[in-house]
Parts: structure tokens; sequence; C-alpha cells
């Protein structure tokens, strides 16, 4: 007798779940990038006095960070030169975004989504990178001022919070503080003190090296990275580089479906996996022979 094969059923219900499951998870993420990526770039700190720019340099290899299909976070090398006897500050932040955020309420014995706050100028990545430890660098009321930590931040941010439709007045402060500490748990805020290697160059001058990683996370579009050079707590040069992060094209061309073309995407996505699963279950052999 000739041995029949037959459809795995079973086997292509599963694969059918979870590539519905993977693409559902696909398409919110790339809907999520390409809200961020029509965000405006920070404004530059102010109050920076400049003393030798050409004595400070800064390269990031690379200068773009694609993000493909399994991204997992982008590499970049920082390189840079300082004039004698400075510290170093690198600070690298995302688009500007408005982030929202759910108010948890007990209502009739239950805990339950009550309200939103919503979170206005916040950057989509923010790190910092230092030398040194920050308080050896430079003071407290210094650090708020250039952008050094997450207080000035937290100064910049704009919250609007309602519960059950009604907008509250007080109380909006531990909101920035729960969001900051949520961006730290993902890994869109960053402090790295003592993360950044300085020795001796050539004619006097300082070298500045550190390996920093673009979170999975980050969304698309422009960033700037800061150097700054500190010299006996007080702020004496500074030099900026852009850094972009974009959709490798197949990923963006399946963004724009998603976000074009809902029907038309779904549809794509279903028919991929049932035929998927097809292909998978036509391979595998019957346990048994007819």
């Amino acid at each position: 007798m000739i041995a029949r094969r037959r459809v795995n059923l079973p086997g292509v219900l599963n694969l059918l779940v979870c590539m519905f499951v993977l693409l559902l998870g696909a398409q919110e993420a790339l809907a999520g990038s390409a809200v961020a990526g029509r965000a405006n770039l920070a404004p530059p700190s102010k109050g920076t006095q400049g003393e030798d720019f050409s004595h400070l340099t800064l390269n990031l290899v690379p200068h773009a960070v694609q993000i493909g299909f399994f991204f997992s976070g982008g590499k970049l090398s920082v390189r840079g030169t300082l004039p004698a006897g400075c510290d170093a500050v690198l600070i690298i932040r995302g688009p500007q975004q408005e982030r929202e955020m759910h108010v948890q309420g007990k209502k009739l014995g239950l805990w339950m989504t009550v309200g939103t706050a919503t979170l206005m100028n916040v950057p989509a990545l923010y790190q910092c990178f230092t030398s040194g430890p920050t308080q050896k660098i430079m003071s407290r009321e210094t650090a708020t001022a250039e952008g050094v930590g997450f207080q000035r931040l937290k100064e910049e941010m704009e919250v609007r919070v309602e519960v059950d439709g009604v907008e509250q007045q007080s109380g909006l402060g531990r909101w920035k503080d729960e969001f900051v500490e949520f961006e730290q748990s993902r890994g869109l805020f960053y402090l790295g003190e003592s993360e950044l290697e300085v020795r001796d160059g050539q004619d006097g001058l300082k070298k500045v090296s550190g390996e920093i990683v673009i979170p999975a996370r980050s969304p698309v579009g422009s960033y700037r990275a800061v150097l700054l050079a500190f010299k006996e707590g007080v702020p004496v040069a500074r030099v900026e580089e852009t850094l972009s992060v974009d959709l490798m094209p197949p990923v963006a061309f399946l963004r724009r479906l998603a976000m074009e073309h809902g029907w038309t995407y779904g549809f794509v996505a279903v028919i991929a996996a049932l035929g998927a699963g097809l292909g998978v279950g036509a391979i595998t052999p019957s346990k048994g022979a007819h």
C-alpha cells in the first residue's frame, strides 16, 4: 500500500494563531513608530559658554540605525576629543512626543481604569553618559540647567490628568516621577555614570570613547547627540551630532501597508498564515499508512 500524507489540522491552527498574534504585535509596534517619528526635536539647552569648539569633537559610528524584523537594539561607538583638564558628558535625546497613561481607581470593589494622564513635551529616548560621578563633575543646579539627569526632564514635562471626565489640579508631580521610572524600566531613559572613558591623546588633548546601545523600543526619527566639556564644574564647550533611526525597506513597506491600507494588510497576513500552515501540514506525514 502507498502511504498517504494528510493535512495536520491542529498544527495548522496552532501556527495560524501564533502568526496572527505576531502580526498584531508587529502592527502595533509599527504604528507606534509612525506616530513618534513625526515629532520635533527638543530645543538645545541654554547658557553654555564655549571656549574652544575646535578642541571638542564628536563622532558616532554608525550615524544611522536600521530597524529590521528582528531588531534587538543598535550599538554605537562614541569617539571624540576633549580640551585638557575637562570631564565629558554625552546626552542623546529622541524626538519629542506625547504619552498617555491609564489612571486606575476602585469602583464597586474592583480596580479599573477611571481616567487618563497625558504627559506632553517628553523625549522618546533620553540617555546620559558621563566620564565620572556627576556630583564630582558639576553641582546639582548646573546639572539641572544643562539637562544632565532627569530633573530637567521633569521640569519640562506638562501633565494633564482627567478622572471620570474631571480634570485634576493636584498630585500631578507624581505622574512625572512614575513616568520616568516606567521609561527607565523599559530602557528608554538611562543614566550611565562613569561609562565614558577619557585618556591622554595628542597635543595635550584628551580622547573620549564609549559604547552605547539604542534600545529596541526606540521609535523612528531624528535623534540629537550632545557632547559637553566641563572644567571645574562649568560647561566650557559643546558639540552636537545627529543620529537617525529608520526602518529597513521591507519593514517600512509593511508599516505603510498597515497604516494606510489596514484591510489589505489584514487580508495578506491571513493568507500568508494560512499558506504557511497548509504548507507545513502538507509535508507532515501521517502517523499511519492506508
